[in-house]
């Protein structure tokens, strides 16, 4: 009865040192990188994207092919150029019956679209405004990330004033309430001609009918 159960445990144990010795054995798969470019907006909204890789494909516990992968990814709101993604078991296939690698992708996105420049969570932007316009305050419409928006400029405003947008910088991935801001820069633009000055004597005449009728008197 004793024999037996040395034998037993024996057994257990001699088991469970193959079973430990083959998942030492068993080596993972290589991990794999990828740069994905993608366009300014579509990093701060997010986008779909669709990639192409090159990986190996186990067809048995000790044996792949080279294959090429057609993945659809969702690339996150807010993400910034240089973040990493990681999709798990997405890399070459193990030789040896291991689990596979990992993927990583490298997000490449520009950090400036027309007039407006991204610094991490935050916009900032020049917008030209007339002498007149910055002494006396006006209303001006500006474009931001989440589309044009009305602003006013306060009276005695000059150049090199800054106007702060809260709220209107990018989301930060991950979360639905927190989001960066949005810094307008003015600098004096003086308009290069006025609508008077582009019509002739008699359009002026005749544009404004309303001279020859005593309109404006006692002005």
């Amino acid at each position: 009865m004793i024999w037996i159960v040395l034998f037993s445990v024996l057994s257990i144990y001699l088991l469970y040192s193959t079973l430990k010795t083959e998942q030492r054995a068993a080596k993972p798969g290589k991990d794999l990188r990828l740069d994905l470019s993608i366009g300014f907006y579509d990093a701060i909204l997010g986008c779909e994207a669709e990639i192409r890789i090159p990986r190996l494909e186990a067809i048995s516990d000790n044996a792949t092919v080279p294959v090429i992968r057609l993945l659809k990814i969702m690339v996150p709101p807010g993400v910034e150029c240089g973040t990493k993604l990681k999709l798990p078991g997405e890399g070459d296939a193990s030789k040896n019956g291991g689990r596979a690698g990992d993927l990583f992708i490298q997000i490449i996105a520009p950090l400036q679209d027309k007039e407006l420049l991204r610094k991490g969570l935050n916009i900032e932007s020049e917008v030209g405004i007339g002498k007149e316009q910055a002494a006396a305050g006006c209303n001006l419409v500006v474009q931001t990330i989440w589309g044009d928006l009305t602003i006013v400029v306060s009276p005695y405003t000059i150049q090199g004033d800054t106007l702060l947008l809260k709220g209107c910088g990018v989301a930060k991935p991950g979360s639905l309430t927190k989001k960066g801001d949005h810094k307008i820069h003015f600098f004096y633009q003086e308009p290069e001609f006025s609508t008077l000055q582009m019509l002739a004597p008699a359009e002026e005449e005749t544009s404004f009918p309303y001279l020859e009728e005593g309109w404006g008197e006692g002005i």
